[in-house]
């Protein structure tokens, strides 16, 4: 995937590269994701998964798949093994 592509996906969501970095499941304070997702949209090589993750995203309606919590963060399943939300860090 170009990193044009990426960031046409992320636009076409209408999010802001720390929302769409925590919807492919990056995790960190605000600054940490923005930057992830500025780097891939600037040339770094997307990881596979993600790339192909953004690409699935991207063919289903935004309000299929994406359930959203009182204070708009993404309401993530809780996974046995996995502390809920203890990784995601939301700065408002």
């Amino acid at each position: 995937m170009q990193s044009s592509e990426f960031k046409a996906i992320r636009e076409r969501l209408q999010m802001t590269r720390s929302e769409f970095a925590g919807f492919l499941g990056y995790t960190g304070s605000d600054a940490t994701k923005k930057r992830r997702i500025r780097a891939f949209e600037s040339g770094e090589q997307i990881p596979l998964y993600i790339a192909r993750l953004a690409w699935l995203i991207c063919r289903f309606s935004f309000d299929e798949i994406v359930m959203f919590d009182d204070d708009n963060h993404i309401e993530w399943p809780d996974w046995p093994g996995y502390p809920k939300g203890e990784n995601d860090v939301h700065e408002d």
